[in-house]
């Protein structure tokens, strides 16, 4: 039984989440927003992760547009007041791809309908029920023609 992390999620959940989205999306190239201790590189060919406590921000990340296929975060967005930019800049440096999974309860449905993704369509809207809380995952797919509020 794995054990309980981000006070929501244990890593057994997490890890299968993060395999599944290796499998369903096929990136070549994946950057993790809020990666900790890098456990989710073994899924992904080619991983990039950062993290704050290595004095890297997710609101102003150090990567060219569109240099990943993949950028996801888990659990990230619950800690952070600067959301807009977060999103903002995980779409500049997404070419393909863009995951979200938050706790329900700590994020709101609703909160995609204030932050928008620029040049990504929502394809994927889930709340799944983990061992401790439900979770929502969202992916977003370029190509979409919405604006980022």
């Amino acid at each position: 039984m794995g054990k309980t992390v981000g006070h929501h999620l244990d890593d057994k959940e997490q890890e299968e989440i993060i395999k599944g989205l290796s499998v369903l999306l096929e990136p070549e190239r994946v950057l993790e927003v809020g990666c900790g201790f890098r456990r989710f590189k073994p899924y992904f060919k080619h991983y990039t992760g950062i993290d704050k406590k290595e004095g890297i921000y997710a609101d102003s990340l150090p990567f060219t547009s569109g240099e990943f296929d993949l950028v996801f975060s888990c659990t990230v967005l619950m800690h952070n007041e600067k959301i807009k930019l977060i999103l903002q800049e995980m779409a500049r440096t997404s070419s393909k791809w863009i995951t979200l999974i938050e706790p329900y309860r700590k994020i709101k449905q609703c909160f995609l309908h204030e932050f928008i993704i620029k040049g990504f369509s929502l394809v994927l809207n889930l709340r799944l029920m983990t061992k401790r809380s439900p979770l929502a995952l969202w992916i977003f797919k370029k190509g979409g023609n919405n604006d980022l509020v």
